[in-house]
């Protein structure tokens, strides 16, 4: 699965807006780790842009929806932490900080941005699915890792997409 294979960088370039990305297989990682505060705890992530190819690039709404991340995660941090404490009924800040880690952000091609995290408390803490997944682009949802993925990596029909466009078509 996507969070257990170590996966080799196959191409590297220098995009104009992200600096310096390398191919990971399903798409575009930033090599640079950005920092996001929740809980009061500072937090390193990996940003990936998914891509089919190494041939395609970082598209515009990719690109635009890092920008509305990083605004999403600074004007609505209450929200993002009060969702995720009232959905594991985690009683306390010092709590949540220890039990969930954010990990990696991925945006789908159609610019939606997710924020996968771990959970200390599942067995399996280094697997990916061991956690769970929250849409912050178009609006804040809280998702099941692997549907997540599917989502993101351009799986159709998804029920997803009606959480996330209220049933419209993108």
């Amino acid at each position: 699965m996507f969070g257990k294979k170590k996966n080799k960088a196959v191409e590297f370039k220098i995009h104009p807006s992200l600096g310096e990305i390398n191919y990971v297989g399903i798409g575009w990682k930033k090599t640079e780790k950005i920092k996001v505060t929740l809980w009061s705890k500072t937090y390193d992530i990996s940003l990936c842009f998914i891509a089919e190819t190494a041939e395609e690039d970082v598209n515009e709404k990719q690109v635009a929806s890092l920008e509305k991340f990083r605004n999403v995660v600074e004007e609505q941090k209450k929200q993002i932490e009060e969702l995720i404490m009232e959905c594991f009924e985690c009683d306390s800040e010092e709590n949540s900080s220890r039990r969930f880690a954010p990990r990696k952000i991925l945006f789908s091609q159609n610019g939606e941005c997710a924020l996968f995290y771990k959970d200390a408390d599942e067995e399996d803490y280094d697997d990916l699915g061991a956690g769970f997944a929250m849409f912050l682009l178009p609006k804040l949802i809280l998702e099941d890792p692997e549907n997540c993925l599917d989502y993101i990596l351009g799986g159709e029909d998804s029920f997803i997409e009606k959480d996330l466009y209220g049933g419209k078509q993108k």
